[in-house]
């Protein structure tokens, strides 16, 4: 971020966008974490007391899986709160009206990469995975369809080019509403 104070906060709200959206994030991000530690905790339990509950390598996969989209969904909420890794050297030396522009201007640049990786990724599962691949090779449950588990990299990446753009709106907006008063 183009050194934003901590304390900023946008000058208009979107009901649905900071309300609904943002809780929905959120709790599906606390269900991710909560699902992989009761998985691990009873895979544990399981392999030490043999009390053969499930398949430990299907469980295994499937949190390793979880454990990847954990991460990529925090990087969904950076975005929505603008606070993902940047590197900038320029903003130091501008002023807040400026500062707020060119982080309007990263914001959109940012969503236009997103859109580009969505689109990839997308494409990637449709023309390079085959539909029947499986997590585990010599299993063919629905829910082991390796489609299936790597579409949320492409719902991640779609809400954060909606995240990148939003807020590049709003920077813009902040930006020239500043500007007017000063």
């Amino acid at each position: 971020m183009s050194e934003l104070p901590d304390e900023y906060k946008p000058s208009f709200r979107i009901p649905i966008y900071d309300g609904i959206l943002k809780h929905i994030e959120v709790g599906l991000l606390t269900f991710m974490l909560l699902a992989v530690v009761f998985a691990t905790f009873i895979n544990i339990l399981d392999r030490n007391f043999q009390l053969g509950i499930w398949d430990y390598a299907i469980v295994e996969k499937m949190v390793y899986s979880v454990v990847f989209f954990i991460g990529l969904f925090g990087g969904v909420v950076a975005s929505r709160r603008a606070k993902h890794i940047a590197i900038d050297a320029v903003a130091h030396f501008l002023k807040p009206t400026h500062r707020l522009l060119l982080s309007s201007l990263l914001q959109a640049i940012c969503a236009a990469v997103c859109v580009v990786l969505t689109i990839a990724s997308y494409t990637w599962i449709q023309e390079v995975l085959e539909p029947d691949a499986s997590l585990l090779p010599a299993r063919s449950e629905w829910y082991l369809n390796e489609r299936l588990w790597r579409y949320p990299t492409v719902v991640a990446f779609a809400m954060m080019s909606l995240h990148f753009g939003v807020n590049s709106l709003r920077f813009a907006v902040d930006s020239f509403r500043k500007g007017a008063t000063e």
